[in-house]
């Protein structure tokens, strides 16, 4: 118990539990070549199949200064084959990579 850190949600339970795939951390990345480049390093640590993942926490815009996020091609660039998610935020936008998409798209959603 820490007093006066009070969690009124569980965010802190959803970012430490919660995180499907591999997840990679992007906070620290400033430029699209970077968010590419440790996608393409994490690769190396995840078996063919399963989805490297960076779910919340970061935001394009404020840490490239208005710049759009990676898009479908550029992670295609750093991970061509496999699925990758990035979510910026918990609650998105949110792109994927072909890969991806495949798996959307064959994938029934209740």
């Amino acid at each position: 118990m820490i007093p006066g850190l009070i969690e009124s949600c569980d965010h802190i339970v959803n970012f430490g539990n919660y995180r499907p795939g591999y997840h990679t951390v992007l906070e620290n990345a400033t430029s699209i070549a970077e968010i590419q480049a440790i996608l393409s390093a994490r690769r190396a640590e995840v078996p063919p199949g399963e989805w490297i993942t960076a779910l919340g926490a970061w935001n394009a815009f404020t840490m490239f200064y208005g710049a759009a996020a990676a898009d479908a091609s550029e992670l295609d660039a750093a991970v061509p084959d496999r699925p990758v998610l990035i979510y910026q935020t918990t609650l998105g936008p949110a792109v994927t990579n072909t890969a991806g998409m495949a798996w959307f798209t064959k994938t029934s959603m209740p």
